[in-house]
């Protein structure tokens, strides 16, 4: 058996800073951090998206914030932290 001693794993956390520009203006409308994130950003090109979507962290809180995001598309005024 080794004796070598292995390094605590790192733990991972991820944060997410969101900015509205408007003209030459930038301004935080979120920062937060946490063990997961879904992030979307997108523009409409007529009837055609385009966009760029980002996760990170474990499936199954994945697939709550899926779940979140799903039930409230277009946003929720209700703070869930």
């Amino acid at each position: 058996m080794s004796s070598a001693r292995r390094a605590p794993r790192q733990v991972v956390r991820y944060r997410v800073t969101v900015a509205e520009i408007i003209g030459d203006s930038a301004t935080v409308v979120m920062d937060a951090t946490g063990d997961g994130f879904h992030a979307a950003v997108g523009d409409l090109d007529g009837d055609r998206l385009l966009a760029e979507h980002g996760i990170g962290g474990d499936p199954h809180l994945l697939q709550h914030l899926a779940e979140l995001i799903a039930d409230h598309p277009t946003g929720s005024r209700r703070r869930t932290r």
